[in-house]
């Protein structure tokens, strides 16, 4: 099962009597515009096509958060039944507050976008015999522009025509939750010589099995 997560805004800027009203995200070069805003997690049920099931609708308050709000979504979408899960989305949720909810769930994998600029950590070099101070809790830095060392899984493929390639690197993590360990993803489109069609590739970090095939995991996003 295939679900989405991301916020809607509504604003409402002649509604001055509304509580709580938030300012909304707007694009660079427009003006806030103060409204409400909804967390939607919502389930793909087609293929190739926009059809969604919507499965929950919250407000998100001016006390909480994007994050936090689809973090108790994805708890309750947890608890539903023992069926296997993917939430997708995108890189506003690349961030500690919202994936280390995944260190809780059972039933439910993160296959999340990262800003191209993000620095992950590869697994922390053992200590020394007998020498002193904690273990260290990082690895080598691994740059998402510029990796570290080759990548663990590649694959090529066509899709609609398009065709694209992929490289994964296994056991990385974010810096700030070193305990959720998952793969990043890199997602080049590629023009008719094999050069990138775009100069920045997409970049995406799944929690879940290493057994997945990389093209399922690229359909599922794209989707």
């Amino acid at each position: 099962e295939v679900y989405a997560v991301d916020c809607t805004p509504n604003p409402r800027p002649e509604a001055e009597t509304l509580p709580e009203r938030v300012n909304l995200k707007s694009q660079k070069q427009q003006a806030a515009v103060v409204g409400e805003k909804f967390s939607w997690l919502v389930r793909l049920v087609k293929p190739t096509t926009s059809w969604i099931a919507p499965q929950d609708i919250a407000r998100v308050s001016p006390q909480s958060t994007d994050s936090a709000v689809a973090v108790a979504q994805v708890q309750a979408l947890d608890k539903q039944n023992d069926r296997l899960k993917v939430v997708v989305a995108d890189s506003l949720y690349g961030n500690q507050y919202f994936l280390a909810v995944f260190l809780l769930v059972t039933t439910v994998f993160a296959l999340v976008r990262l800003r191209s600029n993000l620095r992950l950590y590869e697994k922390p070099i053992p200590k020394a015999a007998k020498s002193k101070g904690r273990p260290p809790v990082h690895g080598p830095v691994f740059k998402l522009t510029d990796p570290s060392r080759p990548a663990d899984r590649s694959a090529t493929f066509t899709l609609a025509g398009q065709k694209i390639r992929l490289a994964a690197w296994h056991h990385l993590h974010l810096r700030k939750l070193p305990a959720l360990v998952g793969m990043v993803l890199r997602v080049e489109f590629l023009k008719a010589d094999d050069t990138p069609r775009y100069k920045t590739p997409l970049y995406l970090f799944w929690t879940g099995s290493l057994t997945v095939p990389l093209e399922e995991l690229c359909r599922i996003y794209l989707w």
